[in-house]
């Protein structure tokens, strides 16, 4: 039997029948049709990928590129063996490949592998923000040569892009000499739009001369007489380290307060530099040089630290070598005179020398020790604030109604820089409702970076309106009409604890006239309302309160 709904398109045979076949008969037959065969799929087409590129945003942060996969009806996305739906995050400066695989019962046409390509991150730095580091300045450190002479120590400065070196408020770069047996401080700063990152201060110690004396030499200064070969001043007493070339010629004859070695004959000699000198005679004693040298006191130089001026500014620090009769201040090699300028956190020695005919009594060596830069930033001065006076309402009686007042309250500002406070209690800006009667106290503080200058405590009392609640008194007998209109005021009610009792203020008597006519006057496109002690009474038992409040038709019976 057939099992289809239709044999549309099925090449079908009958192959047997219970019955003639004939147009309009009714029997059995059996109907064989070839297979069937496979449902054809359906066509479906992958999309390609859209691709978002990394990106630098306003707050100079980068994005991250990313990949969407389209929801495609019969196609799933693969990146590798993973199945990849919706947005996908990459990496910049890397290609991915996206293959798009048919689902079952689709048969995908157009292209099915997509390389999607991600460029390197675009720059992002923030201006401002660049970055350097500073680099450790190296030391060469003093030392003997072959000729036994010290070399000057000192510290070279790296050429830095975005970085300058100081020490103290002085810019230094490339080499610079230093003293041994000193510390130099070296800060780095940044330039213009750099920061700075790792190590900014750079301590370099500078060890003590190394020994250098020649095998043999002491390098000792003593007094010699010298035979000149004037007539009028054969002899002269100098000083000279006795290894030089000028005490070469003298020999033994020394004459200073150390013990004298036996006279002898200044003999024939050759200097340093190839000089010939011949001397005749015989020094026989300390008389044979004439008078002896004069004793002269080296005095200590004056230290002047480095200070902070009323500007602001760093002065250098700086010692004073004061005019001594007869001696010579060396720092190192150098003859130093004046005033000489220093470097902040270094140590300094300053050395006293005899010059000709003189000899040194008492310390010959100083040593100035220079303190670190003071602190000396420009201190910022906050911004000024002013507090501005809390708004203060006294209560008043309400227009027409008897013995009812408006709540009496206080605003508070908003102002920049300002807090303000009631006992420990900030305040809000704002208003607040307060009873009747209460004093109210508002203090203004200055908030964190302010300085508040002016007025900063506000007191006000409030006082209690005596209403007229149609009783005898100074506003009236009993009876008494008020025509007066009201105005209607909605506001939103404190809690009791804040508000108090609430009360008004006496509303004016009414005049005569209109008290005996009982009508109630209009009010314009209001409603005219009026009041009336014939209309109905309200008793208040607790403070035995008669309102009479008539509306619109008992004024309209009335008239």
């Amino acid at each position: 039997a057939a099992h289809y709904a239709t044999t549309a398109n099925l090449t079908s045979t009958v192959t047997s029948a219970t019955t003639d076949i004939y147009a309009g008969w009714s029997g059995q037959f059996n109907l064989s049709h070839g297979p069937c065969g496979e449902p054809e799929d359906t066509p479906a087409t992958a999309v390609r990928p859209s691709v978002t590129q990394a990106r630098c945003t306003g707050d100079y942060t980068l994005t991250t590129p990313s990949f969407t996969v389209d929801n495609t009806v019969g196609v799933d996305y693969y990146v590798g063996a993973t199945k990849v739906t919706g947005t996908v995050n990459a990496v910049a400066g890397t290609t991915v490949t996206v293959t798009a695989k048919a689902q079952d019962g689709y048969d995908l046409t157009g292209p099915a592998t997509f390389d999607l390509v991600f460029s390197a991150n675009p720059a992002c730095e923030k201006p401002g923000d660049i970055q350097a580091s500073a680099i450790a300045p190296s030391l060469t450190q003093a030392e003997c040569t072959k000729d036994y002479s010290l070399t000057t120590p000192s510290f070279t400065v790296d050429a830095t892009v975005g970085v300058d070196y100081y020490v103290g408020a002085v810019k230094v770069s490339g080499t610079v000499d230093a003293v041994a047996g000193t510390t130099v401080t070296v800060t780095a700063k940044a330039q213009g739009d750099y920061v700075l990152t790792g190590p900014t201060t750079f301590e370099l110690v500078f060890t003590a001369n190394p020994p250098c004396e020649k095998p043999g030499e002491s390098h000792v200064p003593v007094n010699v007489c010298h035979a000149t070969g004037a007539a009028n001043l054969p002899y002269v007493f100098i000083t000279v380290d006795d290894d030089s070339a000028d005490f070469q010629g003298h020999l033994t004859h020394r004459n200073d307060p150390r013990p004298n070695t036996p006279a002898d004959l200044i003999g024939d000699y050759t200097d340093a530099d190839g000089v010939f000198h011949a001397y005749d005679g015989e020094i026989t004693g300390l008389d044979d040089c004439g008078q002896p040298d004069t004793t002269v006191i080296a005095v200590r130089p004056t230290i002047t630290q480095a200070e902070c001026t009323a500007a602001y500014t760093l002065t250098t620090p700086s010692y004073t070598v004061p005019v001594t009769e007869g001696v010579v201040y060396r720092v190192g090699s150098t003859v130093v005179s004046g005033t000489v300028q220093a470097v902040a956190g270094t140590t300094v020695t300053v050395v006293a020398q005899a010059t000709e005919g003189y000899q040194l009594e008492g310390p010959a060596n100083f040593t100035l020790v220079f303190t670190a830069n003071p602190a000396c930033e420009k201190p910022v001065t906050p911004p000024k604030a002013s507090a501005v006076s809390p708004v203060f309402v006294d209560s008043v009686c309400l227009p027409g109604i008897l013995g009812s007042s408006r709540l009496a309250s206080y605003t508070v500002a908003s102002t920049v820089g300002v807090d303000y406070f009631l006992g420990d209690v900030k305040l809000a800006a704002g208003k607040v409702e307060v009873a009747d009667g209460a004093a109210v106290t508002i203090t203004a503080k200055a908030q964190s970076g302010f300085i508040l200058e002016g007025v900063t405590t506000f007191t006000h009392t409030f006082p209690v309106p005596v209403c007229s609640t149609g009783s005898t008194g100074s506003t009236g007998t009993t009876g008494t009409s008020v025509t007066t209109p009201v105005e209607v005021v909605t506001e939103v009610m404190a809690d009791s604890a804040v508000l108090g009792v609430k009360t008004g203020q006496t509303p004016a008597a009414a005049s005569p006239a209109s008290a005996s006519a009982g009508t109630l006057p209009q009010t314009g496109a209001g409603l005219p309302i009026g009041i009336s002690l014939t209309g109905s009474l309200l008793l208040l038992v607790s403070g035995g309160l008669i309102l009479a409040l008539s509306g619109r038709r008992s004024a309209q019976r009335q008239a």
